[in-house]
């Protein structure tokens, strides 16, 4: 999936925008179409990353995402 298709459905989602930096898990899973355990699996598995503001908030880097669906080719 192009860069330019994955902004555009950002575009379109108004959960979240291009301006967005970091979601979290729950809101990824939801826009991206990913598995909420399967964004956990690619966290432990250091495949993701993720910023910790505390033990229960867990936030990733919307880019981050993107890169990852792009190279996995993994799609909604």
């Amino acid at each position: 999936m192009s860069n330019h298709i994955l902004k555009e459905e950002l575009k379109r989602n108004n959960s979240i925008t291009q301006e967005k930096i970091f979601v979290r898990v729950a809101e990824a899973s939801r826009v991206f179409g990913l598995s909420k355990s399967h964004i956990w699996g690619l966290l432990a598995s250091g495949q993701l990353k993720a910023w910790k503001p505390s033990s229960k908030i867990t936030l990733l880097k919307v880019t981050d995402i993107i890169m990852y669906i792009e190279q996995s080719g993994e799609t909604k």
